[in-house]
């Protein structure tokens, strides 16, 4: 919904730049007109010189130059004013970053919870990960296995207990929690196709986004689609 708010926005902001550009140049065009057939005439009339119509010219070029290249700058500012406050709107504000540590081997949880703004709270099993140690964690949606993760790498806080790290010879330690490889559900996507979403827009990239989709098994679905890479991401 943010990404489409702030496409929204951004259509909007070059609606009105056209807008106002085209207005400018039919001011200009109307002013620059008016004022060589003002010197036209008053030429023909003798009172003034026929080489002044060139240095009229010039002076209407500039003075309506600069007087159309203001009311640019203004009306951009004016137009992008919503689109300045979506994206201020949008910021998240970034976490604190903690003081680098020791990259962690193991790790263990006691008395572990999550408390949510709803009410509903998260309570963790004590666990005991030991280094070299492979782990399958399974259970229900919503039990708390992804919101783990999360607090083991510091993007939530929990509400009571304490997570402990260890290095290879089991010693406590401070985590450098950088250190912690985690791949999170929510994928950032962005509204354009799903070619762009896998090269980022690099026309370069698009003869290995198929295997690129074939890598993260994506083929089955994206055979499926009528558009197939080209199909759009709905946001």
């Amino acid at each position: 919904m943010n990404a489409r708010e702030l496409d929204s926005a951004y259509v909007k902001q070059q609606k009105a730049d056209q807008e106002l550009d085209y207005l400018n140049q039919a001011i200009y065009s109307l002013g620059n007109t008016l004022i060589f057939l003002l010197t036209a005439y008053l030429v023909a009339r003798g009172q003034l010189e026929f080489g002044l119509i060139a240095s009229v010219n010039d002076f209407s070029l500039y003075l309506f130059g600069s007087l159309m290249n203001i009311a640019n700058y203004r009306g951009q500012l004016v137009a992008s004013r919503g689109l300045r406050e979506k994206i201020l709107d949008l910021r998240q504000p970034l976490a604190q970053a903690e003081e680098r540590g020791t990259t962690p081997a193991a790790f263990s949880v006691k008395d572990l919870r999550l408390t949510f703004a709803n009410g509903h709270e998260i309570k963790y099993p004590d666990i005991q990960i030991k280094p070299g140690e492979k782990v399958l964690l399974t259970g229900a949606n919503g039990t708390g296995k992804s919101t783990l993760f999360k607090l083991l790498v510091g993007e939530a806080v929990a509400s009571g207990g304490q997570i402990s790290f260890f290095d290879q010879a089991g010693k406590k330690v401070k985590p450098d929690r950088t250190k912690i490889g985690y791949l999170p559900q929510q994928a950032v996507l962005l509204p354009s196709s799903v070619m762009n979403n896998i090269t980022m827009f690099d026309p370069e990239l698009e003869s290995k986004a198929k295997a690129s989709a074939a890598d993260a098994q994506l083929t089955e679905a994206v055979d499926s689609w009528p558009q197939g890479l080209e199909t759009p991401v709905d946001c």
